[in-house]
C-alpha cells in the first residue's frame, strides 16, 4: 500500500468522512432533480452520519478518537436542527431513534444485531432521511411521486448494501439472519442486481430521460463491480461500492449541468 493510499485510508475513509461525503452526494443528487436543494440538510446530514459511523466504530474498537468526533459531530446537528420545522424534527428524531440503536448496544445488544433487521434499518433511514426530510422542511405535501422516490432510493441504497454483508458474510454473527447467510452469497448478488433493475424500471415511471440515464449507467457499471472475489479485497466496498451513492451526482453535473446535454 502506498503512502498516499494509507493517508486516504487512515484520514478520509477509516474516519468515515468518506461514507458521510457519500451520503450528502446522494441526497444532493435527489434535491438537485426535485428542484428541492436545502444546503442546512446537507450540512445536517453529513455531520449526521459522520457522529453515527463513528459511534458505531467506538463501540466496535473502543476507541476514543472515534467517541470525540462522533460527539462533536452531534453539535452542528443540533444547532441545524433549530432551523428546521416541527415536523422534520419529529422525522428526524424518530430516524435518530433508529440509527443510535443501531450503532451502540442496549442491553448488551445493537438494533443490527436483531435477526433479519441490518440491511433493512439503513436502507429505511437513508432513503426516508434523503425523500422525506427535504419535502417536509419545505411543508410539501407527500404524494405518490414522493412515495415512489422513497422505494427507489431504498432499493438504491438496498443494491449497493448487500454487498458489504457479502464482505462480512463469515465475520457477521449467524443470529443476525443477513441476506447472504439467508440466501447465499451468489444469490445475495444477484438480488442487488435485481434491485438495481427495478428502481430503474420505477425510474421510467416519474423521473426525466437523463435520471433514468444515469441510473441505468451506474446499473451497468454495478453489475460489473458485484463480483465476489473482488468484494472480499480490503476497502473495496468501504471505498469504490461506497462510492456509488457519490457517483449520481457527478454523473448528473458531468453530462447535464457541465455539458447542458438534453
Amino acid at each position: 500500500m502506498t503512502k498516499f493510499s494509507q493517508i486516504v485510508k487512515k484520514y478520509i475513509v477509516d474516519s468515515q468522512i468518506w461514507v458521510s461525503i457519500c451520503f450528502v452526494g446522494l441526497s444532493a443528487f435527489y434535491q438537485v432533480i426535485t428542484q428541492s436543494v436545502d444546503y442546512k440538510l446537507l450540512v445536517l446530514f453529513f455531520f449526521a452520519t459522520l457522529s453515527v459511523y463513528n459511534l458505531s466504530y467506538y463501540a466496535w474498537s473502543c476507541k476514543k478518537n472515534k467517541l470525540i468526533i462522533a460527539v462533536l459531530s452531534i453539535i452542528p446537528v443540533i444547532f441545524i436542527s433549530l432551523y428546521l420545522n416541527i415536523y422534520s424534527i419529529l422525522l428526524l428524531t424518530g430516524l435518530s431513534l433508529l440509527s443510535v440503536p443501531y450503532a451502540i448496544p442496549i442491553k448488551n445488544k445493537k438494533l443490527r444485531e436483531f435477526p433479519y433487521l441490518k440491511i433493512y434499518i439503513i436502507s429505511f433511514v437513508w432513503s426516508a432521511s434523503i425523500v422525506f426530510l427535504p419535502i417536509l422542511n419545505a411543508d410539501k405535501d407527500i404524494n405518490y411521486t414522493y412515495i415512489l422516490y422513497f422505494i427507489i432510493f431504498f432499493l438504491y441504497v438496498m443494491a449497493i448494501t448487500i454487498p458489504f454483508d457479502v464482505r462480512d458474510y463469515l465475520r457477521d454473527s449467524s443470529k443476525m439472519k443477513t441476506i447472504p447467510q439467508i440466501i447465499g452469497v451468489e444469490k445475495s448478488l444477484r438480488l442487488s442486481k435485481l434491485c438495481f433493475i427495478t428502481l430503474c424500471l420505477l425510474s421510467i415511471l416519474i423521473s426525466p430521460i437523463k435520471v433514468v440515464l444515469v441510473f441505468f449507467m451506474i446499473g451497468v457499471l454495478l453489475m460489473y463491480m458485484l463480483n465476489e472475489h473482488l468484494i472480499k479485497k480490503s476497502y473495496y466496498c468501504s471505498i469504490y461500492i461506497e462510492g456509488l451513492s457519490l457517483l449520481p451526482l457527478l454523473l448528473y453535473i458531468i453530462m447535464f449541468l457541465k455539458f447542458n446535454y438534453k
